[in-house]
Parts: structure tokens; sequence; C-alpha cells
């Protein structure tokens, strides 16, 4: 029926005395039906692309428990026939929500896992980010933490694309797309609200689709208060997403490759920058902080698209500037 890739089963690194949890059985239980899976799939389907279940990380490390993964491929890797049938997966699968930074520090992680495995040509999935807006004045959610508005939602869309593609993720998706028959006050995630109300955060994602597609190659840069990702695409065009870390406003500058470039902000409205003294000024506001969640959220962000070369970036602080090195 044109279906060939399966996600095999949701987030069983929840455990079964847990809130939430999704599946019943032990970590030999999940082995066995991947195994099953990927075995019967491949014979209906050669082509067929199995992908394990999404984790939450957070279920595994805050519980003093080696990550699910860690301790699932250990298992795989004992079963003799493993290696002749692909360990059974072929894509490992992300969820990761609320704190920006750790999009790229979970996936990071996750890659050096499948490198100790000698996985490393498994391609990895964020099939599930976001930060949903509880502050929605249209959808007022009450929790006790991820106090997040809808310019938040969209910020963190555009910085978890941006970090998840410089930490090696191959594909990246949001969780979700419509909040259908969603009851009031109950937690809403879609980029179109229950009543159909496109969210800012469903701009922000065209613009992603837009701007971050077909990218070869990405790199962070970092500082305290800046984070810089530099996206090299196969069309000859470098993007440069950047955003302020913490409440402080940050200023930047980017050495010009050409004449022009094109700025383009979180919601995709774009105009064209004339380079002055051949670079690029951008301005950042600062991120949205409190005493509960800290920063979990980057202030807005700014993408600068210029023709791909050796752009240098340099923060600008009252004590002069600082170099920004991409890994």
């Amino acid at each position: 029926r044109g279906v060939r890739r399966f996600v095999i089963w949701n987030e069983p690194d929840i455990t079964r005395d847990t809130y939430g949890y999704e599946f019943e059985g032990s970590l030999e239980d999940y082995a066995r039906l991947l195994k099953v899976a990927y075995l019967a799939a491949h014979e209906g389907n050669p082509d067929a692309s199995i992908h394990l279940a999404g984790t939450t990380y957070w279920h595994d490390v805050n519980e003093h428990r080696r990550l699910y993964v860690d301790r699932l491929l250990e298992l795989i890797a004992a079963d003799p026939d493993a290696a002749a049938n692909g360990y059974y997966f072929d894509v490992l699968t992300l969820h990761i929500y609320f704190r920006a930074d750790t999009v790229y520090t979970i996936t990071r992680e996750l890659q050096v896992v499948l490198d100790q495995y000698g996985l490393s040509d498994k391609q990895i999935w964020i099939d599930e980010t976001n930060a949903s807006p509880n502050l929605d004045p249209q959808w007022r959610v009450e929790r006790p933490m991820w106090q997040i508005t809808l310019d938040q939602q969209s910020a963190f869309l555009a910085q978890a694309a941006a970090l998840g593609l410089a930490a090696g993720a191959d594909y990246i998706g949001v969780y979700k797309f419509y909040d259908w028959s969603l009851p009031p006050g109950a937690e809403s995630f879609g980029l179109l609200r229950a009543d159909g109300w496109r969210r800012p955060a469903f701009d922000t994602w065209a613009m992603v689709i837009q701007q971050m597609n077909g990218v070869e190659s990405a790199a962070l840069a970092q500082t305290a208060t800046v984070d810089a990702v530099r996206l090299r695409r196969a069309d000859g065009q470098d993007v440069f997403a950047v955003w302020a870390r913490t409440a402080q406003p940050v200023q930047i500058e980017l050495m010009a490759t050409g004449n022009q470039a094109q700025f383009i902000d979180q919601y995709g409205k774009m105009m064209t920058l004339e380079a002055l003294d051949e670079r690029y000024t951008l301005a950042l506001s600062g991120a949205v902080c409190n005493a509960v969640d800290g920063c979990p959220v980057g202030g807005l962000v700014s993408l600068l698209v210029q023709p791909a070369g050796d752009s240098a970036v340099e923060e600008i602080t009252a004590a002069g500037s600082v170099p920004l090195s991409f890994e």
C-alpha cells in the first residue's frame, strides 16, 4: 500500500510504574518485538525501513539508568543473527522537547552510542520536537513549569531544526501539526490550534522547510550568550541561524562573502541587506527567562543567507569582539 517506514512502538523507556508509560514489557520484550517486526517487514517488502521507538532520554537520566538505547543495542549485539540483519533497525528515533540546547547535546550523545556499537551508518531522526505554548492567550494551559509563549514556540522550532542538523540529525519533524479534537485546557502542541487557527509556529516551520532543506554540512558555534549555526546548502548558499542564549541582548557581526545577503526573521519575513565595510551587523533580542525554567528557549532567531565562503562571525561586547569558532 506504499508504506515502507515503520516506527516500532513508542517511548518504551518509560517504565510501567511511571505515569504516561506506553509499553508494559521488559527490555528483552522490546528487543524481541523489534526483531520480529524487522524480519516480518523485510519478508513482505525488502525495501522496508524500521525505526526504533522514539525515546524520551530524560526518563533514564532522571532515574540514573544507562540510556535505553545503549542497553538495547548491547542486547541486540549479543544476538548472533543481528549483524546479518542490520541489527534489526535502520533509524534511531529521538523525542526532544522544551529546552532548545538539549536538541544538540542529546543528538550528539546518541550518535556516540551508535558509534560505540559500530553503527555510525544508522540515520538519526528527531521525529518529535516542540515547546508547547501554554501561554497562548486563546488556549491557556496551567502547568508548574515550561512557561512558553507563542513567540518562544516559534523560536524553539527554528533553534531545534538548526541545532539538530548541526548535531548530525538526518530528518526533523514537529509534534504536532494539528491539535484535532482537543478539550479546552488540555496541553496543546499544534502548529494549528484545535480551532484551526494558525499559530506563528506554522509560519516558522514553513520557513525552516524552505531555508534548512538541502543542507550538506552544518556546524555550531557557541558562547555563554549566543548560539550560531552555519548550514551549508547544496545550492551554494550558507545559512547562518543566530540567537541569544540568555536574557542579555547580543550583537554579532558576520563577514560578507558578497555584496548582498538575505535577512530572514523566524517567521519567514525577508529583506535584502547591503554589506557595510564587508560585514553585516545583527542585533539579537534576549531570551525570555524565569526562576523555575531558566532560559529554556533562546531569543528570537535571525537568519542570514549569503554565498558560501569563509565567513568569520564575531560577538561584539563591551570588552571588544569575541570570535565564534564553529565545531
